[in-house]
């Protein structure tokens, strides 16, 4: 069943709502509910965008405790009530791809199942997870050398040498 429109309800209990509607999705039962520290987290997340001062918050609990889906639920109810993007930066590429693959998919359809509006998300990754072609063609240099192999500077014939090397040892 479709749960009431937000239309007039605070980000706070959007916010609410919107991660019991992770929960039940998750869970499957709709007497589950959010554990003590979600909601706490919740209720953190919140005031901290309801600060005009601040607008950050941090958390920290065990793995598997639940954080992502609670702290999805803020982001996506600020989507919803007050049209606001919101950042969520990970400690890892394995915690984004949870986020992206899983939990988000989950947040974003019990938002819509709240507020009748489905919030987009987007994956931005920083430089360092990207390939330098420079950097590659430096490193494959020093591994040749280090096989008594001379590198070359340029690209496609260092890829030649590189993969007769390696194959020939």
């Amino acid at each position: 069943a479709a749960a009431a429109p937000t239309q007039g309800l605070s980000l706070s209990e959007t916010a609410v709502r919107v991660l019991d509607e992770s929960v039940y999705m998750i869970v499957g039962d709709r007497a589950a509910k959010p554990r003590p520290g979600q909601s706490m987290l919740l209720g953190d997340l919140v005031a901290a965008m309801l600060d005009p001062g601040h607008g950050q918050a941090q958390g920290e609990a065990p793995t598997g405790v639940g954080k992502s889906a609670t702290y999805l639920a803020a982001a996506a109810a600020a989507v919803a009530v007050r049209g606001e993007r919101s950042v969520v930066s990970t400690e890892s590429l394995a915690l984004q791809a949870q986020i992206v693959d899983k939990d988000a998919p989950i947040v974003m359809a019990a938002c819509e199942e709240v507020t009748g509006y489905r919030p987009q998300v987007a994956v931005l990754k920083g430089w360092a997870n990207y390939v330098c072609s420079t950097a590659v063609v430096d490193s494959a240099n020093d591994f040749l050398n280090l096989l008594g192999r001379k590198g070359d500077g340029q690209p496609k014939a260092l890829l030649t040498k590189f993969e007769k090397a390696v194959v020939a040892k």
